[in-house]
């Protein structure tokens, strides 16, 4: 399983829409802070990663969560 399909995987988990891709932007996935903050823990856990506050408050769609993936795993 790629990074893309795993985070496609967690992000899944926590909201309730059915079509969750790349393009996805995260204020509109219906998540608030809360399922954010469970989203990127979740994300951490799985990649063992630690996002900064300035990388969190950068992320607007689910392709940037992939892309500072990459980064981080590289």
């Amino acid at each position: 399983m790629n990074i893309e399909e795993k985070l496609l995987d967690i992000v899944k988990k926590h909201v309730e829409v059915e079509n969750v891709c790349l393009n996805s932007k995260l204020d509109e996935l219906g998540l608030d802070s809360i399922d954010v903050a469970c989203v990127l823990f979740d994300i951490e856990n799985q990649f063992s990663i630690q996002f900064s506050d300035e990388e969190m408050m950068s992320l607007k769609t689910v392709e940037d969560l992939v892309k500072l993936i990459g980064e981080k795993t590289k």
